[in-house]
């Protein structure tokens, strides 16, 4: 997902759209826009079905598989409040056309180049932290056991963008400003890039032993250096790979 990038970020990406296929260095927990690569295709926008989407999010892990481009800068408020809870709203996709995953160079201006974004998922968000209940004990109730005491979390919106109810109600083809947000990518890697991809990028074995190129982000759990050794990190664990030739951001 690219909900946590920011206005300039999405606003590049919007630009980028307008002018043709969108070309990516993507590894590990970071994705950035090959802004200087050109490399032609169009994307077409098409309506589908309005969807609503609720991710809730109450572990590190979930945090990193579920919203990998902003898992860094959310890890606090995570720790801080407990629980996240990311509601989406799509009503269409800008796809990609006359460009192919083959057409796309990785030297040059496009040097780093790992995906192309074949799709776009646009509409609206909102995301939530807290909310929930925490427990603080347990009171001894004669007759009755024991009863588990706790109080309600309070719920704050931290982002949101676009308006869902505009995403249910609007009709016809054409794109609702107050619907246009940009919500998921869908990537199509590069045959041509390098094969052990970019700098941070970490690979998973396929069911087939295969290394996917597929970039995997991992919350890193480090350990504070010793006088015996360096600092040593591990990476979590994470899922294989989809033997698809799609992945998401």
């Amino acid at each position: 997902m690219v909900t946590e990038w920011s206005g300039s970020e999405k606003g590049n990406l919007e630009a980028r759209l307008r002018e043709g296929g969108v070309v990516v260095a993507y590894a590990g927990c970071s994705m950035r826009i090959l802004t200087q690569c050109r490399v032609g295709g169009s994307y077409q926008w098409q309506r589908t079905t309005t969807a609503t989407d609720l991710l809730e999010i109450d572990s590190e892990d979930d945090l990193f598989s579920k919203l990998p481009l902003g898992a860094v800068s959310l890890e606090g408020e995570l720790k801080n409040s407990g629980r996240l809870a990311m509601q989406t709203t799509v009503s269409g996709q800008y796809r990609l056309s006359g460009l192919s995953a083959n057409d796309v160079p990785t030297i040059g201006d496009c040097k780093g180049a790992t995906h192309v974004v074949g799709s776009l998922s646009v509409g609206a968000f909102k995301l939530k932290s807290g909310g929930g209940t925490t427990t603080h004990g347990s009171v001894a109730v004669a007759g009755a056991g024991s009863a588990r005491g706790g109080a309600n979390r309070d719920e704050t919106v931290l982002r949101q963008a676009g308006d869902p109810d505009h995403c249910r109600t609007s009709s016809g083809e054409n794109l609702d400003p107050a619907c246009s947000s940009p919500i998921q990518m869908f990537l199509l890697p590069l045959p041509s890039a390098p094969k052990e991809g970019a700098i941070g990028l970490f690979k998973a074995k396929t069911e087939r032993g295969a290394l996917s190129p597929f970039p995997i982000c991992a919350p890193m759990q480090r350990k504070h250096r010793s006088r015996s050794g360096p600092t040593r990190s591990r990476v979590g664990s994470s899922r294989p790979a989809s033997r698809s030739r799609r992945s998401e951001a």
